[in-house]
């Protein structure tokens, strides 16, 4: 688990500072120092499943673009040190930002419950620092949130139904929201994201081709969405502000995704074995009936359709 409220390496303790942010902006636009036109997208949180696979969809598409990271092993040109625990950063360098996306937190349930303050330290006081300052240059504010905000008692939840969550994880997320709400964010929810990095599915995956058994929850729900197909809607709503949902089309247990995963690696169905675990107790996150949320309105912004559970491992490789 990488720990962002930790002690920054002394390493890297000043590679926020103005000659470093100039030759992460030369990377951009070679023989620059400044991108003059406001056009850079900056990824905070550019080292995680989302932020990694959203840099490289800009850097695809020929756009400027500048991540973010507090992990020294992942600096490169195009990466900026960002500890959200201390934010230093010379905030004028980055007026040519068009557009931030916040993707970085502390993600863990466990850990947010068991050590709010150093978390909400995080998830809350250093996101909202980083998002005060952008929006001050100018910068369209993208904010990444979860569908944690509500408590799972229904299904399909509204953009404009009342947040009722039930984690500390949630509530850090309902409170950033709320605090950003004066700069006229952009605001995505969304539910479970998988992809072919997600450590769980990487372990059920190699057990599965070696014919070893895998025991996936059949009491925990989640509403699936493939990494590729949140990577290509985010974009398009960049320029919406708002709260926007994301979520895949039916809540499914862990089980039926084990059972899909096995089936699209061709793997004997019988080394799929669910299990119950019931009400979890300590830190783990409350049990949900249901994590479904409805995107309705925001499917008409989208050129896309909704994922289904058959969406989910159409671009794995087996």
């Amino acid at each position: 688990m990488m720990r962002w409220f930790t002690q920054a390496l002394p390493l890297c303790a000043t590679t926020c500072s103005r000659s470093v942010l100039a030759r992460a902006l030369a990377a951009v636009h070679p023989a620059k120092t400044r991108v003059t036109d406001r056009s850079l997208q900056l990824i905070l949180g550019a080292d995680g499943a989302i932020g990694c696979s959203l840099m490289r969809h800009f850097r695809n598409a020929g756009c400027p673009v500048l991540g973010t990271t507090r992990r020294p092993d992942c600096l490169e040109d195009q990466m900026l040190y960002v500890d959200l625990a201390d934010v230093t950063l010379d905030w004028d360098a980055l007026e040519a930002v068009e557009t931030a996306w916040l993707c970085a937190s502390v993600t863990s349930i466990a850990e947010c419950a068991s050590r709010p303050d150093q978390t909400r330290a995080v998830n809350v006081d250093g996101v909202c620092q980083v998002a005060e300052k952008l929006s001050e240059v100018g910068a369209q504010i993208v904010f990444l949130s979860s569908s944690l905000v509500f408590d799972g008692r229904a299904p399909f939840y509204c953009p404009d139904s009342q947040v009722c969550p039930r984690t500390e994880y949630g509530r850090q997320k309902v409170e950033v929201e709320q605090r950003l709400g004066s700069m006229n964010p952009v605001v995505i929810r969304l539910t479970k994201v998988l992809g072919p990095q997600h450590p769980l599915l990487m372990g059920w995956q190699t057990s599965l081709q070696e014919g070893r058994v895998i025991r996936p929850y059949s009491d925990r729900v989640i509403a699936p969405l493939p990494l590729d197909w949140v990577v290509r809607a985010l974009p398009q709503l960049a320029d919406s502000p708002g709260i926007h949902h994301l979520s895949g089309d039916q809540d499914i247990s862990w089980s039926l995704v084990g059972e899909a995963l096995a089936e699209h690696l061709g793997a004997d169905l019988s080394l799929v074995q669910p299990v119950a675990i019931g009400q979890p107790g300590g830190d783990l996150e409350p049990v949900r009936k249901y994590a479904t949320l409805d995107m309705s309105a925001t499917l008409n912004a989208l050129d896309l359709t909704q994922p289904s559970l058959g969406d989910l491992f159409n671009n794995w490789g087996r």
